[in-house]
C-alpha cells in the first residue's frame, strides 16, 4: 500500500518545490521501500520488526539500521569475487546504486506504510 501525498505549494504533483515520487517523499523513500518489499527475506524481517513495535519512529529507527547494515555488508564486499552479491539478498550494491543517497529516505514514512498494512 502506498501512501499518497499532495503538493501543498501548487496544484499538480511534480512542480519544482515538490519532490514526491510514485505517491512517496522523494526517489531515494520509494527506491528503499520498494527493494525491501520487493525480496521475500527482507520482507520477512521488516515485517517480522513491525510486529514487535507499536511507535512509527521504533520501526523507522529499526529499519534504518537493518539498512545501515545492509551497506555495511555491501562495502565489505564491494571487492569480493561475487561483486557484492549475496546469496539470498540479490546484489546489495545495485540496491544501493539504485536508492541512491540514504540522507535523504524519509525512514519514517516507510514506517508509517509497513504499520499499515
Amino acid at each position: 500500500m502506498q501512501l499518497v501525498k499532495n503538493c501543498e505549494n501548487c496544484n499538480k504533483n511534480g512542480c519544482s518545490q515538490c519532490q514526491f515520487y510514485n505517491g512517496w517523499y522523494n526517489h531515494e523513500t520509494w527506491a528503499l521501500n520498494l527493494w525491501l518489499s520487493n525480496d521475500e527475506a527482507f520482507y520477512s524481517q521488516i515485517n517480522e520488526m513491525a510486529g514487535s513495535v507499536k511507535e512509527t519512529y521504533e520501526l523507522a529507527d529499526r529499519i534504518k539500521e537493518f539498512v545501515d547494515e545492509l551497506k555495511e555488508s555491501a562495502r565489505m564486499t564491494a571487492h569480493a569475487k561475487d561483486n557484492g552479491c549475496m546469496s539470498g539478498h540479490g546484489c546489495l550494491h545495485l540496491m544501493f546504486e539504485d536508492i541512491g543517497s540514504l540522507w535523504r529516505v524519509d525512514y519514517n514514512e516507510i514506517a508509517k506504510n509497513w504499520l499499515s498494512e
